[in-house]
C-alpha cells in the first residue's frame, strides 16, 4: 500500500511555510477554508513523490496540543482493513465523523 498524501499539523503554520519553502523548495497554496489551511506541491506533477497539506494546531483538535503528522494510505477494502488493524498493537479513531475515513493511532 502506497500512501498518497501526508498531513502536518504545527504550532507555527507561517515559520513551517517558510521552513520548507527555503530548504525543500515546495509551494504552498491557501486552500478556502475558515481556519488557515494549506495545500503543499513538493513537485512537478509528473515528479515522483506525494502532495500534503499543513495546518496550525489550534485548528486541529485531533493533534491534542502537540505537532502531528499524518499520512493518508488508501485501501481497496477498509472494513477488511480495519478489522486487520484491530487485530494488531494500535488503536483506532474515526476522524471527524466520516464513515470512509479512519486514523490508526501508535500506543507504545
Amino acid at each position: 500500500m502506497k500512501p498518497n498524501f501526508f498531513d502536518l499539523t504545527v504550532h507555527d503554520v507561517e515559520q513551517a511555510r517558510t521552513f520548507f519553502e527555503t530548504v525543500f523548495g515546495w509551494k504552498f497554496e491557501k486552500f478556502p477554508t475558515a481556519y488557515e489551511y494549506y495545500r503543499i506541491q513538493t513537485g512537478a506533477p509528473d515528479e515522483a513523490g506525494i502532495d500534503g497539506g499543513i495546518g496550525a494546531i489550534k485548528h486541529a483538535s485531533i493533534a491534542e496540543g502537540r505537532p502531528l503528522t499524518q499520512v493518508s494510505i488508501p485501501v481497496a477494502d477498509l472494513d477488511a482493513f480495519i478489522a486487520k488493524v484491530q487485530e494488531r498493537w494500535v488503536r483506532l479513531r474515526a476522524q471527524d465523523g466520516h464513515s470512509w475515513n479512519r486514523m490508526v493511532c501508535d500506543v507504545r
